[in-house]
């Protein structure tokens, strides 16, 4: 995919430019309020019309609204219909057989909320809905804007493994989420958006470690990526305390919030900032995973703290160590530590 977007709306600038491998076939956009995530979806879907957009992914030729379906908050339903009425339509007209339109009622879990009018659905139910609508309008593009926000973690995640790994290998996927676990489980590629420009892009486990994640918001209360690791390995075990999986030949005991492809690969975000180093492999930390690795690179962070890449079984897990306790450790790179970290953890 290479695209390039260009918008002037009042004073805000949008100068967007996405350069994507031919295998991508899911993209995230992550970014603060404001940067200009939705105006980027809109142009893209074709309902911009001031935008200029150029560019091609795959068979998609941007922008083409007959190809793109879009997924917002303001993309209404029909209020006057029935849920059943508002899918059998769009169904209809674009030919849907009645397997077809069964599965998407199904696999977005539409079935109990048929009888239903749009007036009297949740936001949860609204937005599965929304996307059941979506998919039996047969999309080439289809652009997910915060399309699983108001739904639980344990809905939102078979929902998107089914839209992830079940749905139809030939459209694309762009999805603007806040959550970085929606990004890890869906998508190959990440398009980090700031102001109107596309500052970093590539796949996940490079754009948290990269030196975005490392800026400080620029207004109190501002979103921004966390500085983290995505370490990933086969699946082991599954417990009472959630999911086993291997890093080399060690064991890593996750929560079940952790990610699983469709073949059994388990992903797990580790954020830096819950990531304790030692130079003895001390039990007393009372965390259940603990891996050892070799010190690769040490950057400052700022004056308080320091990052600290370190190389486990070949993946790259990082820590944010405070600068008084790595002058204390005297760790240079090169060195071998332990890192110790907890199976489950709040951003």
């Amino acid at each position: 995919m290479e695209c390039h977007v260009s918008q002037q709306a009042g004073a805000f600038t949008l100068q967007a430019s996405l350069l994507l491998p031919a295998e991508c076939h899911w993209l995230g956009l992550f970014g603060p309020s404001g940067a200009g995530k939705s105006t980027l979806l809109r142009a893209l879907a074709g309902l911009e019309r001031t935008a200029e957009v150029n560019g091609q992914w795959g068979e998609v030729v941007l922008p083409d609204a007959r190809q793109s379906v879009l997924v917002s908050a303001q993309t209404p339903l029909f209020p006057a219909i029935s849920v059943a009425q508002n899918l059998h339509l769009v169904a209809s007209h674009n030919q849907q057989s009645a397997a077809q339109t069964d599965w998407a009622i199904d696999n977005c879990e539409c079935r109990q909320l048929l009888s239903k009018m749009p007036g009297a659905l949740s936001g949860g139910e609204l937005q599965r809905v929304k996307l059941a609508r979506a998919l039996l309008a047969n999309p080439t593009l289809l652009l997910l804007d915060e399309s699983f926000s108001a739904m639980d973690s344990a809905l939102k995640q078979r929902i998107q493994w089914r839209l992830r790994y079940e749905w139809s290998g030939s459209a694309r996927v762009i999805m603007v989420s806040h959550d970085i676990n929606d990004m890890i489980r869906c998508c190959q590629q990440v398009a980090l958006i700031s102001a109107g420009s596309v500052v970093s892009q590539g796949d996940i486990a490079t754009i948290l470690g990269g030196q975005h994640a490392l800026a400080q918001p620029d207004k109190p209360g501002e979103q921004t990526l966390p500085l983290a690791s995505v370490l990933k390995g086969p699946f082991y075990a599954q417990g009472d305390a959630g999911i086993q999986f291997k890093v080399g030949q060690t064991i890593v005991n996750s929560s079940d919030a952790a990610v699983r492809d469709n073949t059994n690969q388990i992903a797990m975000l580790v954020p830096a900032s819950q990531v304790v180093l030692s130079q003895g492999d001390e039990t007393s930390l009372s965390l259940p995973n603990c891996l050892t690795g070799r010190v690769t690179a040490i950057e400052s962070i700022n004056d308080l703290q320091h990052k600290v890449s370190l190389l486990c079984a070949d993946q790259q897990l990082i820590a944010a160590v405070d600068t008084v306790i790595l002058a204390q450790m005297g760790l240079h790179s090169g060195d071998t530590v332990h890192a110790h970290f907890a199976s489950r953890f709040s951003l």
